[in-house]
């Protein structure tokens, strides 16, 4: 393998490695409709019991949801919306600290 290759192959390597993937099951990408949606609520179904509040709730900012799991403003808050709909999802609008 020549010298550009196999420096070519280390780098998509680090940059492709555990902590840069998303699995989603395409059972939620049916159950929301879409591979936002069913994105979506594949990371609210992690979160949902790591939060440290006892009722349940977390929070996340849009930048927290895009940096995470790299879906827009619009789209998460389409994704939210959708899930609202189906019933299976509660927000809240508070104050945070």
């Amino acid at each position: 393998m020549s010298d550009f290759k196999h420096y070519t192959f280390d780098l998509i390597s680090s940059f492709t490695g555990q902590r840069n993937n998303l699995t989603v099951n395409v059972t939620l990408i049916d159950f929301g409709g879409d591979l936002e949606t069913g994105l979506f609520l594949s990371q609210l179904i992690y979160w949902a019991d790591r939060g440290t509040r006892q009722d349940g709730y977390f929070y996340k900012t849009d930048d927290d949801w895009y940096e995470e799991i790299r879906l827009s403003k619009y789209a998460v808050r389409k994704a939210r919306k959708n899930l609202e709909g189906l019933g299976i999802l509660e927000t809240k609008v508070k104050k945070a600290n």
